[in-house]
């Protein structure tokens, strides 16, 4: 065979599109009798793929409005993929779901909504934090450089 390998870009859209293939195919089998996939499944979810795929993308559960519950996957935004397991981020999060109404769906999804962006907003915080600790980093790196170049 004389295939070109696979850029990172492309190898990780494959392995996307695997991974939606799977889960799909195992939410169907989930309200089937059929179970002969399974093991496909659990040996992908077993391998290092699966891992880090579940770090960069996950997946919701929406109902249509033909009142079917639809699964979408998608890529996590690169925030959410540094900061989701930070302590205060982990902190908003459980708030969020302590404290959103419930009193019907229309208000759930709006105090949802509401309460999400702190957490974003949190994220963003912790974002703007690392950057300055790191350009904090480079001056005292350049500042303390700079001194021992005059000292005798």
């Amino acid at each position: 065979d004389n295939k070109e390998p696979l850029i990172a870009g492309e190898r990780e859209s494959v392995i996307y599109q695997y991974y939606r293939f799977v889960n799909t195919i195992t939410e169907i089998e989930r309200f089937s009798d059929d179970k002969s996939l399974t093991p496909l499944y659990k040996n992908f979810m077993e391998s290092k793929s699966s891992d880090v795929l579940s770090s960069k993308y996950a997946r919701i559960e929406v109902m249509n409005k033909d009142r079917n519950l639809e699964i979408i996957y998608f890529p996590k935004p690169e925030m959410i993929q540094k900061y989701w397991r930070n302590s205060s981020i982990r902190v908003q999060r459980n708030k969020i779901i302590e404290n959103v109404s419930r009193d019907n769906p229309k208000e759930k999804l709006k105090d949802f909504m509401e309460q999400s962006q702190d957490l974003i907003d949190i994220m963003e915080h912790q974002g703007a934090l690392e950057q300055w600790f790191k350009n904090k980093k480079m001056c005292s790196f350049m500042f303390n450089a700079i001194v021992r170049q005059y000292e005798v």
